[in-house]
Order: C-alpha cells, then structure tokens, then sequence
C-alpha cells in the first residue's frame, strides 16, 4: 500500500492509513491556481505577470482512531513548512503549510467509539 509522508524535513512522518466507511474510497485531489496578476500601465494599456503555480493538496481521512487524529494534530501544530510526499501519486517531494485542518466525531451519538473524520489542505511554497 502506498504511503504519505508530511513533517519537518528529514523527520517526515507516515500519515494514518486512509480508511473510510461505505464504497467509495475517498479522493486526494490536487488544485493548481496560476498566480497572475494585472495593471494598467500610464499609457493605457494592460500587462500581466504571470508568477510559479501553487499546487493545493487535498487530504481526507474518513475513518481514523484518536490516536492518528492526535498525529495530525501535532503536524498542525507545528507551524512550520514540511515536506511532503503523496506515493499514491509519485516520488516528488514538495514543500508545504497546511492551509486547513478538520475534524469531527464520525457518529456524535457515539463519541465514546473514539472515530473521526479528517480533512487537511497543503499548499506549495
């Protein structure tokens, strides 16, 4: 099974296994947004500079023990770049913040179960 790696550089850590309930596995989409920006010169006219994408790395655990929530929480608390790595994907290494950082119990009538759900965003810097 394919693994994700995320920490400080040379410390990376194995993310918790992606588990989820129902049929669908859940996806790990990838978004990249151009950064372009425009201004109007004295004369009149428009010019753009276009700058390096930004990808934005989208993480969802359906199904996690409070134990691999408490993992993603240290990540989160870190506040630093990490380097991350999605072998479901391929071997590139990137540099990232983590945007956004969810969770919730699976099933509130049952918190004492002790499952959540997740959900992490990364950016490239």
């Amino acid at each position: 099974m394919s693994t994700v790696l995320l920490g400080p550089s040379g410390s990376e850590t194995t993310l918790p296994t992606l588990r989820w309930m129902g049929s669908r596995p859940p996806k790990l989409p990838v978004s990249n947004e151009k950064q372009i920006a425009e201004a109007r010169m004295s004369d009149g006219t428009i010019r753009y500079a276009m700058f390096k994408r930004k990808q934005r790395f989208m993480l969802e655990w359906g199904y996690i023990s409070l134990s691999d929530l408490d993992i993603l929480k240290g990540l989160h608390a870190l506040n630093q770049t990490l380097h991350f790595q999605n072998n479901f994907e391929d071997a590139t290494w990137y540099d990232v913040i983590i945007l956004s950082f969810s969770y919730a119990p699976v099933d509130t009538a049952m918190r004492q179960l002790g499952y959540y759900s997740c959900s992490m965003t990364l950016m490239e810097l």
